[in-house]
């Protein structure tokens, strides 16, 4: 059976790996690569019983396209060419010879070693209440990607947005046991999983979009793909607000949530669109948080959405 709690440790597992194939991938470092890689493979299979049937999937496409770039490396390697001179047969005897003394080669030229492989940043906020929290916590190097995790928080506004001034790139977002929380994530190119939220508003984009074991929260969602959800009521989703970031709304999937606890037919009811009016107080309230120093109650106090359901 799928745990929750197991999915999100593979997660950050499998990211640290992949990293290494990747890393070795750039430098040409076949070697490294398919060991990098058959660690991987093992990772994923010891896990496999532990995760949903859709994280197996993104997982085992992930490997497939690693495994293609290490082969193409592979062809892409010039071989060795062997010739073999052919004696021509001759019925006058010739007078010996001595050999001609073989020249040396030219030494050839000194390989530029292997980049070293770039280790997977990750930080992480936990256990604490009532405060604003930034990346000025952490304090990302600059020009590096990193990805964080959140954990134990209670009445926190959590606004991971860069200053204008940071180089430094969020590429994913984990986060668990969240309550009464206010949330604000720039897009990010890599994937979003969090689980145990509750009474709490979200604005994130991510190529993936995973949530577990949430009540009563609003999530301002981008996702070019079919978002996620399972164990959850009272979800409701509007789209990520251009106002407070720049994502091709086109092609955004936020109202295609696929319910692994509904599998009749007919709307789920563990989670439903926000109308536009729902949505326009939820962009309002955030907008109101991003600029100011606003705590999350009043926050969440400002979105009717959030306050009937818990009242």
């Amino acid at each position: 059976m799928a745990s929750t709690s197991a999915s999100a440790t593979f997660y950050t597992e499998f990211q640290a790996l992949k990293a290494d194939v990747a890393s070795a991938l750039d430098a040409s470092n076949l070697a490294n690569a398919s060991g990098a890689l058959g660690r991987l493979r093992t990772g994923l299979a010891v896990a496999r019983a532990s995760l949903p049937p859709y994280d197996q999937r993104s997982y085992d496409l992930q490997v497939k396209d690693l495994e293609t770039r290490l082969a193409a490396l592979r062809a892409d390697k010039p071989k060795a060419k062997f010739t073999f001179a052919k004696r021509s047969a001759s019925s006058t005897p010739r007078t010996a010879t001595p050999p001609t003394p073989p020249v040396a080669p030219a030494p050839a030229p000194a390989a530029a070693p292997a980049a070293p492989a770039l280790p997977v940043t990750t930080y992480t906020l936990s256990s604490q209440s009532h405060t604003r929290l930034t990346p000025d916590a952490y304090t990302p190097a600059p020009g590096s990607s990193y990805t964080l995790t959140l954990s134990d928080l209670t009445s926190c506004v959590i606004d991971l947005r860069p200053s204008p001034a940071s180089t430094a790139v969020l590429t994913s977002l984990h986060a668990r046991d969240l309550r009464d929380c206010v949330v604000l994530a720039p897009p990010m190119a890599g994937s979003a999983m969090l689980s145990d939220v509750t009474r709490c508003v979200v604005l994130v984009g991510a190529q993936q979009f995973r949530l577990h074991t949430t009540r009563d929260t609003v999530v301002m969602l981008y996702v070019p793909s079919l978002p996620v959800i399972e164990g959850c009521d009272g979800v409701m989703v509007g789209a990520y607000p251009g106002s407070l970031g720049d994502v091709p709304a086109a092609e955004n999937q936020h109202d295609q949530i696929q319910d692994f606890d509904w599998v009749r037919g007919g709307p789920s009811p563990h989670w439903r669109v926000l109308t536009a009016e729902e949505a326009a107080a939820a962009e309002t309230a955030l907008l109101a948080t991003a600029s100011a120093d606003a705590d999350a109650e009043s926050t969440l106090q400002s979105i009717p959405c959030i306050q009937s359901r818990t009242s």
